[in-house]
């Protein structure tokens, strides 16, 4: 099921605030900073979490064309990203203009990888050959798995909430959120926010 509204944010803001804040040790930072851009991205994509696990960096253009505040007078930074897709379940590739600040999500996760990989790596050219969610043990060139990043999100994101009844869940259906929730979540976002349902598929590869 799509995760709703205002259960997203509550996910969003323990992930972001309290759950990414307790990592104490590097190991356990880099894990979770992983995690939560993981999650960001595949909300304000609509990707499979198996398409966004295979992106190299040569697989995406961030701009930052700015954006012009009229309250304030001011320019500021408005980055966008567009990820493309080689490989996919249909077997066509595809281009994925993501939603809201995933720009801004993704360059300050490169930035992250980028800092700790020369920190604890420093060896290591980092390439646009590299994956984007690479194990750092791997020196980026291979990923986790789904069902790992799926289990940490059931253990780590999801039963805490839920057991705390901070979720509303779906009254739609009966079955929990997952990372594949996320990719509900933005079709039904997109459909909801009046685009065409033939671009919607277009972007989702469906």
């Amino acid at each position: 099921p799509a995760i709703t509204p205002d259960d997203y944010k509550v996910i969003n803001r323990f992930m972001r605030d309290k759950w990414k804040e307790e990592a104490t040790q590097v190991k356990g930072w880099y894990g979770r900073n992983y995690l939560y851009s993981f999650v960001h991205l595949l909300k304000n994509s609509g990707m499979r979490p198996i398409e966004m696990l295979r992106i190299r960096r040569k697989d995406i253009t961030l701009t930052n064309p700015m954006r012009w505040s009229e309250s304030q007078q001011e320019w500021f930074d408005d980055y966008k990203l567009k990820i493309h897709i080689r490989k996919s379940k249909t077997g066509k590739k595809r281009d994925v203009l993501c939603r809201s600040n995933a720009g801004q999500r993704m360059k300050e996760w490169l930035e992250f990888q980028s800092s700790y990989m020369r920190k604890n790596y420093p060896r290591l050219v980092i390439t646009n050959e590299h994956l984007i969610f690479g194990k750092p043990d791997e020196l980026l060139e291979k990923t986790y798995n789904h069902s790992y990043l799926d289990q940490l999100w059931r253990q780590q994101i999801f039963l805490p909430l839920k057991g705390e009844n901070l979720l509303e869940m779906n009254s739609f259906s009966e079955r929990d959120y997952t990372l594949y929730s996320l990719r509900s979540t933005f079709i039904e976002d997109c459909i909801t926010d009046g685009l065409d349902i033939y671009l919607v598929a277009r972007l989702c590869g469906n």
